[in-house]
């Protein structure tokens, strides 16, 4: 569909290219580490295959599969996943240069991201999506590190008891390690079965979280710090997309935030969003339309954005008839 258009191709090259170059994985499934066709050509052993024993022996006594298994948001799938990434990256780090500190972790992070298996393979390699590959090895580090600060190695055990659940707590050290925590608050979105009718289906639900979020911002805003400021305060989330005929979509997120000045200044960099993403569209005007929405039509489709104090809501439509339809459900039919 239009969201998601020629990844198809692109994923089966990355796989391909990816799989060639793999120095060495851990599989906890099989409790053993895998040497790649890249690995068998590597003279001393490459600092990877540490990373691989961090891994290994942590498995032995906190099972790794079960820290992500039953776990179905996908934001706090990665933040685990940050968990144990950053372990294993503040071991070697303490390996090879006795401190976390001690290390460039842009460096190091690029480098593991590129020789070992990870759940990003098929992600288009803009800037912004380097920093989701980085992110479970850089951001995951920096996380761990200020564990151990916090209470050396008891507390990053005591973290796989109690895993972090926001790629914000990772992202935010603080968030996780003070009383009481930042915890994420649950967002609910309507069933649009029964108003988009049989022909449509819901593709895909999910968290974002604060990383992905900030990753689609700086896709197109033209300061990476801009976008690095505008998701932070995030409260929490849902995006979901249905698929319909004739190739349209409809994407819905609902996002909410610590405070109102957090969702405003959310809100007015998503408006550069959508007149970057819709090319200088024209502003539908509607008499019905509620204080702190708006409405954007241009050549690649329809958008929408409203903030309701510490609230905002987005909805992305191919047609502007589509649009009419689900605004019914979210806005008009709440009058």
């Amino acid at each position: 569909g239009r969201w998601s258009r020629g990844l198809g191709d692109v994923y089966k090259r990355q796989v391909q290219t990816r799989a060639n170059h793999v120095l060495a994985f851990y599989d906890p499934a099989d409790a053993q580490i895998f040497i790649g066709p890249a690995g068998l050509d590597v003279g001393p052993p490459d600092v990877s295959l540490v990373h691989q024993y961090a891994h290994a022996y942590v498995d032995q006594h906190f099972d790794l599969d079960g820290v992500v298994t039953g776990v179905f948001d996908a934001d706090a799938v990665r933040a685990r996943d940050a968990l144990m990434e950053g372990d294993a990256m503040a071991t070697l780090a303490l390996h090879s240069a006795g401190s976390v500190n001690e290390v460039d972790l842009d460096k190091l992070a690029l480098h593991l991201s590129d020789v070992e298996v990870t759940d990003y393979e098929g992600y288009l390699a803009s800037r912004a999506m380097e920093d989701v590959f980085l992110f479970p090895y850089r951001e995951g580090a920096e996380f761990v590190a200020a564990i151990l600060d916090s209470g050396w190695w008891p507390a990053v055990n005591a973290a796989y008891i109690d895993p972090p659940v926001s790629t914000e707590q990772i992202l935010h050290p603080e968030k996780y390690t003070e009383d009481p925590r930042d915890e994420p608050r649950s967002v609910l979105l309507p069933d649009l079965r029964d108003d988009l009718g049989a022909d449509w289906r819901l593709a895909t639900q999910n968290v974002l979280g604060e990383l992905i979020l900030r990753a689609h911002l700086d896709q197109y805003l033209p300061d990476s710090l801009e976008a690095v400021t505008a998701a932070e305060g995030w409260g929490g989330d849902l995006a979901a997309l249905w698929q319909g005929p004739d190739s349209n979509e409809i994407l819905v997120i609902r996002t909410v935030w610590d405070s109102t000045d957090e969702a405003s200044e959310f809100s007015r960099s998503y408006a550069t969003v959508i007149d970057r993403r819709l090319r200088e569209p024209s502003r539908v005007i509607r008499s019905v339309l509620p204080r702190g929405a708006g409405w954007w039509r241009g050549a690649e489709g329809n958008a929408f954005l409203q903030q309701e104090g510490d609230a905002v809501l987005i909805i992305w439509t191919s047609g502007t008839e589509t649009m009419e339809r689900v605004l019914e459900v979210f806005v008009f039919g709440e009058k």
